[in-house]
């Protein structure tokens, strides 16, 4: 994907998904009410969880809005 379909899609994520009060780098909630960080990244996947932890996240700390993720992960994460 060429940079500048990446920035329309990220740009169409966010407006669609929402971005919590304080940014990307911490848990909001979606349009759908499933907790998400970033650009629509679904923190209720098992999948999505297993990740974080990869990368050095306490997952709980991430869900409760205790422990902001990295932008440099937010940005991997998409």
């Amino acid at each position: 994907m060429d940079a500048l379909t990446r920035d329309i899609l990220k740009s169409e994520i966010a407006r669609d998904e929402g971005i919590g009060p304080r940014g990307l780098e911490t848990v909001y909630l979606d349009s759908e009410g499933i907790p998400t960080i970033g650009h629509g990244y679904n923190l209720a996947e098992h999948s999505h969880q297993q990740r974080l932890e990869e990368l050095g996240y306490n997952v709980q700390g991430v869900l409760d809005g205790t422990t902001p993720v990295a932008r440099e992960h937010v940005s991997q994460l998409f």
